[in-house]
């Protein structure tokens, strides 16, 4: 990662909640980025856009909620097909307008190889009941994980705030396996 500018003065970077932005320094270099201050900022906006645009995981087979069709508990790959299909389809028209990350990819990357993102959990949700924590949306009677760092899954629809980080952090600079034609971080510069 190039070396970015040191933020002035009064900047918006002064203003960011410090633990936000420390938990991000933590999660860039977790993950092999450099990451200073003023691209923990920048992640942080992108993991805000990210969560606010609902850019969730696009590998909707693999949900806990539809593993609990499954009798083996695995992914639902039909509907993991349709999610790659929208994908490439998405991936023509905006590589005509600017950058695309591929969540289906990121997300199936985490699921069959989950250790280098410390996780545990891949299949189960956080926070629910029943099989697979997948059978009733959280709420104040519903089982909670110890630890939900070390889940993919918050609850039988939505990834935790650490499988949402992770997705910024690799939306902004990741390899072109997971983000194309070029980096959030490369678009950014370019502005």
């Amino acid at each position: 990662m190039p070396h970015m500018e040191q933020p002035t003065e009064g900047c918006l970077l002064d203003k960011a909640d410090p633990a936000i932005l420390h938990s991000l320094q933590q999660s860039c270099s977790s993950h092999g980025f450099r990451c200073n201050k003023n691209n923990a900022l920048k992640i942080s906006l992108l993991h805000q856009l990210y969560r606010t645009l609902g850019l969730e995981n696009l590998a909707i087979g693999c949900y806990p909620v539809r593993r609990l069709y499954n009798a083996t508990g695995g992914c639902q790959e039909g509907m993991n097909d349709f999610a790659r299909a929208f994908h490439f389809a998405l991936d023509a028209l905006m590589r005509k307008i600017s950058s695309l990350g591929n969540m289906y990819e990121m997300t199936i990357n985490v699921i069959q190889n989950p250790g280098p993102f410390h996780f545990k959990y891949v299949e189960s949700a956080c926070c629910g009941a029943g099989r697979l924590n997948a059978e009733i949306l959280c709420n104040a009677t519903a089982n909670l994980c110890m630890n939900r760092k070390e889940y993919l899954f918050w609850d039988l629809y939505h990834v935790t705030r650490t499988a949402s980080q992770l997705a910024a952090v690799m939306l902004y600079d990741g390899p072109p396996r997971f983000v194309t034609p070029i980096t959030f971080r490369q678009l950014a510069e370019d502005n």
